[in-house]
């Protein structure tokens, strides 16, 4: 964003010196929010090497560029390009809502052969987004997905001049260098960079849509599923979503997901609804709920044909807001409140101590002292950072953290 100063005072005011305009201020940081919760145009750059076949043997790469689609708002666009010795595009972007199946299909047509040319991925990609004027779409991106080093001359020059950011993921045993390169990317376009396994490559595609929303996205889960054994847990749905995505990856054999809302409705694989959409393959499964019911939802992973040891399953569930709705401290109260319902924060003076200091930047907000509030959130990661592995678990602080600091960005 840049402010250009034509006379007067845009967010100080003019007859005090260093008095900052705070309505002012609270109204540009909603716009930025806004323009952040924008439905965005974005490419799957995807590697369809030859080493492929090898690295990713169940194709899970595909499975996760279809939970993006899963995950994605029926106003979003999605291109997707294959990369090998050389780049495809095989499709350019189209809207979401009148072509899931479609750009599954495409999403599906990636295979393992060839070299890895990175830079003529990104190349294509760039100028794919730059091509799309039947979108309107202001935010854009990519995600690409690679097994190694790849030729690379540079081409994220063009993603870092137009300001779209690139997610990159690292799949495998990369050496050092190709992690090196894939950090380089995303750190020069603002981007993601993370290492990433086949089982947690649905969660990873699936945060960064909500990421890019600007709602604070859940931490890739592992729960162990034993023959014939059914796990349930609960989640607490926000307020005003658009859409809601629950996925499950796991190495064999079957495990079934099904879920139940607030109101008692029960989801599962002999559910068919407008509302509702479904994939599932031999080692993952998706529900993407348009419009989800807020309140406590319950879960349940049921092993169903899993090996006499059991099968280790990676789950989240992430969410997407409607227009106009953004993280508040209320939502970020009630994924504490979630969090210690399931012992995920202990012991209970801890969720006590940590709810205060939220119900007390809550209060300040309410009274208009948004910096008595600014501080109280500052104090309350600081005090999430304190007790990180110790009475807060990892994903519950990473979460937490998250749901403050989007709080912050609409308050600084």
């Amino acid at each position: 964003m840049i402010f250009l100063k034509l006379g007067g005072s845009l967010i100080t005011e003019k007859a005090h010196a260093e008095t900052p305009r705070l309505d002012v201020l609270r109204r540009l940081a909603l716009e930025i929010v806004g323009a952040r919760q924008a439905d965005p145009a974005l490419l799957l750059l995807i590697d369809s090497s030859g080493s492929m076949s090898i690295t990713d043997a169940q194709r899970k790469r595909v499975a996760a560029g279809q939970t993006y689609v899963s995950a994605s708002v029926d106003n979003d666009f999605i291109g997707v390009v294959d990369f090998d010795s050389t780049a495809k595009l095989l499709t350019e972007l189209l809207p979401v809502g009148d072509n899931r199946t479609e750009l599954n299909a495409f999403i599906d047509q990636i295979d393992s052969s060839g070299g890895t040319n990175i830079g003529a991925g990104l190349a294509l990609a760039c100028g794919a987004l730059e091509a799309a004027t039947s979108t309107n779409n202001t935010v854009r991106a990519a995600i690409l997905l690679t097994d190694g080093m790849g030729t690379f001359s540079g081409e994220d020059e063009c993603f870092r001049e137009k300001g779209w950011p690139v997610y990159t993921f690292g799949f495998g045993n990369l050496s050092q260098g190709a992690q090196d390169l894939l950090k380089q990317i995303a750190d020069r376009t603002n981007g993601k960079f993370a290492l990433i396994t086949p089982d947690t490559s649905l969660c990873e595609f699936q945060r960064v849509r909500s990421e890019i929303s600007g709602e604070p996205p859940g931490p890739c889960t592992t729960t162990h599923v034993d023959p014939g054994e059914i796990v349930p847990f609960e989640i607490m749905m926000p307020a005003g979503q658009a859409r809601a995505t629950f996925s499950t990856s796991w190495t064999g054999s079957d495990v079934v997901l099904s879920l139940v809302t607030p109101s008692g409705r029960v989801i599962d694989r002999t559910t068919s609804a407008p509302d509702v959409f479904h994939i599932a393959g031999e080692t993952f499964e998706v529900y993407a709920i348009e419009t989800p019911e807020a309140g406590t939802w319950e879960l349940e992973l049921f092993g169903a044909d899993v090996p006499s040891g059991g099968e280790d399953v990676t789950f989240v569930w992430t969410t997407v807001p409607g227009e106009g709705e953004t993280a508040d401290i209320p939502f970020v109260l009630s994924l504490l409140e979630e969090a210690c319902a399931r012992d995920e924060i202990s012991p209970e003076g801890m969720c006590r101590s940590l709810e205060k200091k939220l119900q007390a930047a809550q209060a300040a907000l309410e009274r208009g002292q948004v910096h008595t509030a600014v501080n109280l959130l500052h104090a309350f990661i600081n005090h999430l950072e304190a007790q990180r592995g110790k009475h807060v678990s990892e994903g519950t602080y990473l979460r937490l953290k998250a749901g403050a600091e989007a709080v912050l960005a609409t308050l600084v």
